[in-house]
């Protein structure tokens, strides 16, 4: 059956899956067909035990990423604080990454209004945390000659090791889960973070 995880819970999204009898849409990507309305001309039923099975993987995968999102944090700024003394939070790193990604060995200039809709936040919130790198010494602000303004952010040297180091060792998180797997797994994994990555985009907009 299809299973949608809400507020902590699996819910069996009959409904859905009465429509695709009466409409003859197909399910969406990974639902797995109710034995009480699977066309039994087209694919086999799902067993109770098939079912049991997908609620246990699916509480399973919600546990690992609660798991991995607490650590990812910890991780990375015992990685800063080791190297250098760099002492950074994730959410900080996450500021450098954005002016890194647009500005490091480019042209091109960010302001903190930008850095915000990138990140997602707003841009009091953004303007303190900007404001602290400064301080800092991983950033810096400079008004813009062309439109007085605009104050746009770039990343001082300080700032460019931090950019490095916290590129690097996102790289080295997706080696390490895509060891080992084929290109067809490649690209149903990345289906599947792109869902969630979704999900992330359409909770933090409510």
């Amino acid at each position: 059956m299809a299973l949608t995880w809400i507020g902590g819970g699996l819910v069996d999204a009959i409904d859905e899956l009465k429509n695709v009898g009466e409409t003859g849409i197909a399910p969406t990507a990974g639902a797995v067909p109710s034995a009480a309305y699977a066309p039994s001309d087209r694919a086999p039923a799902v067993t109770t035990t098939d079912a049991k099975a997908a609620e246990r993987i699916t509480v399973e995968i919600s546990e690992l990423l609660v798991s991995i999102y607490n650590s990812v944090d910890a991780v990375e700024s015992k990685m800063f604080r080791r190297v250098r003394g760099l002492g950074v939070t994730m959410s900080e790193a996450r500021i450098v990454q954005i002016v890194g990604d647009e500005t490091f060995h480019t042209d091109r200039q960010i302001s903190v209004s930008q850095i915000a809709a990138e990140a997602m936040v707003k841009i009091p919130s953004m303007t303190a945390g900007v404001n602290r790198l400064v301080d800092r010494g991983f950033l810096t602000k400079e008004r813009d000659e062309s439109d007085g303004r605009r104050v746009n952010v770039t990343l001082t040297r300080k700032g460019e090791e931090v950019y490095r180091l916290h590129t690097i060792f996102h790289m080295r998180m997706a080696a390490a889960i895509m060891e080992g797997m084929s290109l067809e797994d490649m690209g149903k994994f990345h289906a599947g973070i792109e869902r969630l990555a979704a999900f992330y985009r359409a909770e933090e907009e409510k």
